[in-house]
């Protein structure tokens, strides 16, 4: 039997060694196999593909290895790959690396104009960001700008921000902001991926809420 139930959410990690990973969401489970359906993407994982699952279950998180049987733009149906009679893998620790939960790619940020080199998203709530510039950038409350930013397995997508807040760590500077005018479909797919990161509790502390 496949460790997952409809409705839950999962990281799909289609090539470990690539950092890529996608937040999907199981919609069928029959045995050992399950159909998940997954943010769109250019070409269908071929079959034969070798994945992983991961999600938190029972304290731990589950990494289950499974073989890709069928596939869409937007859903896989995978088979669960047993070993010596056994289920998949055995629960384990997974890379923040592979799952990047602390979003700490980079991103490109504009504030009033002036573009701020390599920033990146260090929190992202359902309804805005905390974003680092480093060094000590010259910005206040109240400014306007936009971020270039992507969650894994999703499109860039160019989201306008109002700063609410600044701060200083380590020399660098920390704004936090709130979205603004964002589509109702960017938006859905931030708030399901906010959700399972704070369900599964994979990041080290939760993004401080925006005031």
């Amino acid at each position: 039997m496949i460790p997952f139930a409809i409705g839950d959410r999962v990281f799909v990690m289609p090539d470990l060694s690539a950092d890529l990973a996608w937040v999907g969401t199981v919609r069928d489970v029959d045995g050992s196999r399950a159909t998940i359906e997954i943010p769109p993407v250019p070409t269908p994982l071929a079959v034969g593909t070798t994945t992983q699952l991961a999600m938190r279950r029972d304290g731990g998180i589950v990494l289950v290895a499974a073989e890709v049987i069928a596939s869409t733009v937007r859903s896989i149906h995978v088979r669960v790959l047993t070993q010596d009679g056994a289920l998949g893998r055995a629960p384990r620790a997974v890379s923040r690396k592979h799952l990047r939960t602390e979003l700490r790619s980079a991103c490109e940020v504009e504030v009033e104009g002036a573009r701020v080199d390599a920033a990146w998203v260090a929190d992202l709530g359902a309804g805005g960001a905390q974003l680092v510039l480093p060094g000590a950038v010259s910005i206040a409350a109240g400014a306007r700008g936009t971020c270039v930013m992507a969650l894994p397995g999703e499109p860039r997508w160019t989201i306008a921000f109002r700063v609410v807040r600044v701060t200083s760590e380590d020399g660098d500077t920390r704004a936090g902001v709130v979205f603004e005018g964002l589509d109702a479909e960017i938006e859905a797919r931030i708030d399901a991926f906010v959700h399972f990161v704070r369900r599964t509790r994979l990041t080290r502390r939760p993004p401080e809420p925006l005031k």
